[in-house]
């Protein structure tokens, strides 16, 4: 306790990178001064660097103090001066981080870090580009992931066909308020929260949306209008036949409540059907894991002497097995082995994820 130790600590910027720093007793991270400054958030494309959409039609962007507003804006994503998509964003973070690791890890020193499937290529080439050398790549099989496919189905059928009235009746709100001289502030302060930007969907052309029928009496009684005028939904969508039932485990947000079986629907549209059965994505089954090391001084015996650091315990993560007598034309030494336990391998998971 109390004992100073140079600690991992990205949270202080310093020519140019993070720098670490002593502490007593644990990391700084998580206090005030971790917190990235403006000009690390720049170089990591944080804050106003972030992409947005301009029309082509009308070179306005999407939120601004003077957005868009044509009828069927046409838009294109731009990068403020060039900067990264969110993806090569994380590969700086991963190489921020790393470079502290590699700073605080004896020579030969291995790091694991698990990834995504989808990006953990970038946390390996972060872990290289800041001086690791990649050993292996592990597998953590667990074969129980939660899909997240879209039924490209059920979504055409969901999203149906636009409603020209909601376009009409935007139109028509659009210029009571400009008639009325009321600023979005004030009609998110008459609904109940003026910080909700709820006015910028209701009358801007991004995200496009009405209020609910309750903020639609509260607009209305604010314009000062008695217009019969109903509040129609954005887009006109089919009805899909339930065909049957499928069972379900019981569990809703981690209880034993809800339902048993779910319903099995038909595709409604000609446009639905083309498309039954498709999906987004496949069910998630797997986990890497990077191990990398940190290069070594001489060695694998020089640095064991030196550093006290040298390669993997792999005696020490053998998976047990059960000892056999040695039969005839045996070899002890590969008896021996299969009592010890098979050598592990880059490849995790239980029996039932494996096969």
């Amino acid at each position: 306790m109390g004992k100073e130790w140079d600690c991992l600590d990205v949270g202080l910027p310093q020519e140019g990178v993070w720098k670490g720093r002593r502490g007593k007793g644990g990391s700084n991270i998580g206090d005030d001064r971790s917190k990235p400054s403006s000009r690390h958030r720049v170089a990591l494309g944080m804050g106003k660097k972030q992409p947005f959409k301009r029309c082509i039609q009308c070179s306005k962007r999407q939120f601004s103090g003077s957005p868009c507003e044509c009828e069927k804006p046409d838009w294109v994503v731009e990068y403020p001066d060039g900067a990264p998509s969110s993806s090569i964003r994380a590969g700086r973070w991963h190489e921020l981080w790393a470079v502290e690791a590699l700073r605080v890890l004896k020579p030969g020193g291995m790091l694991l870090s698990f990834g995504g499937t989808r990006t953990f290529h970038r946390l390996t080439c972060a872990l290289e580009d800041a001086g690791f050398e990649i050993r292996d790549c592990l597998m953590w099989l667990y074969g129980s992931g939660f899909p997240k496919s879209l039924d490209v189905s059920k979504a055409i059928d969901k999203a149906g066909e636009w409603n020209a009235e909601f376009d009409d009746v935007r139109s028509w709100l659009r210029e009571k308020v400009k008639e009325k001289g009321l600023k979005h502030g004030e009609i998110d302060r008459a609904i109940g929260n003026e910080n909700s930007h709820m006015a910028s969907h209701f009358l801007g052309t991004s995200q496009p949306m009405l209020p609910t029928w309750k903020q639609w009496v509260i607009i209305k009684t604010l314009l000062g209008v008695d217009e019969d005028i109903d509040r129609p939904p954005k887009c006109i969508s089919y009805e899909r036949a339930i065909i049957g039932f499928r069972k379900v485990h019981r569990g809703v947000a981690f209880t034993s409540d809800g339902p048993d079986e779910l319903p099995i629907t038909a595709p409604g549209t000609d446009a639905a059907k083309e498309w039954d059965g498709w999906g987004t994505a496949l069910k998630p089954a797997w986990e890497p894991i990077i191990l990398a090391m940190k290069p070594l001084d001489g060695t694998f015996s020089q640095n064991a002497l030196k550093h006290g650091v040298a390669g993997l315990n792999v005696d020490g993560c053998r998976i047990g097995a059960n000892s056999r007598p040695l039969r005839e034309g045996d070899y002890k030494k590969t008896a021996d082995n299969v009592y010890e336990g098979r050598q592990d391998s880059s490849l995790m998971g239980g029996s039932k994820a494996i096969g």
